[in-house]
């Protein structure tokens, strides 16, 4: 396929316009605050790029490298995990949806452990503990569901044979720019950390391995 960077190049620039777009035209602040959700634009009149503009445009980046250097380590820490799921996500269809629904029902099932350790003193700190391990779980899904999403795209322009931190890069570009849309971000966030959460318990964290309870019972050699 010939390559057409064009295309790639475009559809950055669109996530980089969305990021923009939602900083200029919406203040979320006064939106949490219980003020509305009416966009910037229409409170003041049109848009403007003041020092309270230009500082979440900062925060905007720095949030964005710092996922980014988060991804990068998560590459390294564990390549070839990251490139099985990745290879499971990029299939699509009915396996992402799949994930997605595993990933809701371990997070309602660790909702649930957790409230009942909570009841008991002895168990009352695993909650906690759980809330890191399900933090874990989906920081590595989503480190796979961002580098497939930034590889199928190189390779939608024709673009192969890149560097993984090139495609790790384009995917937390996609992602991060789509949770920026204005009332779709928290799903967006929703579903890609339920897909990654997903995808990881799926493939035994990356082992690809089935889960089984066999080595319990298999006779160990003296």
């Amino acid at each position: 396929m010939r390559g057409k960077p064009w295309l790639v190049i475009g559809l950055a620039v669109v996530a980089v316009g969305l990021i923009l777009v939602s900083e200029l035209a919406f203040d979320w602040g006064s939106w949490w605050l219980g003020e509305g959700a009416f966009p910037r634009a229409v409170r003041t009149g049109g848009l403007r790029l003041g020092a309270g503009e230009a500082g979440g445009l900062g925060l905007h980046l720095a949030r964005l490298i710092g996922q980014y250097l988060v991804g990068v380590l998560v590459l390294f820490a564990a390549p070839r995990p990251v490139r099985r799921m990745a290879d499971l996500l990029e299939r699509g269809g009915r396996l992402m949806l799949r994930f997605l629904a595993i990933g809701l029902l371990v997070a309602v099932l660790l909702a649930a452990v957790g409230v009942a350790a909570a009841l008991s003193m002895h168990t009352f700190p695993l909650p906690f503990l759980l809330v890191g391990v399900f933090f874990l779980i989906a920081l590595g899904g989503a480190a796979g569901l961002t580098y497939a999403l930034g590889r199928a795209t190189l390779r939608w322009g024709g673009l192969t044979d890149r560097s993984p931190l090139l495609s790790y890069g384009l995917g937390a570009l996609l992602l991060y720019a789509l949770s920026q849309v204005p009332f779709l971000g928290p799903l967006v966030l929703l579903a890609a950390w339920s897909i990654g959460v997903g995808v990881v318990i799926a493939t035994r964290f990356g082992s690809g391995k089935p889960w089984t309870l066999a080595p319990l019972v298999e006779e160990v050699s003296a």
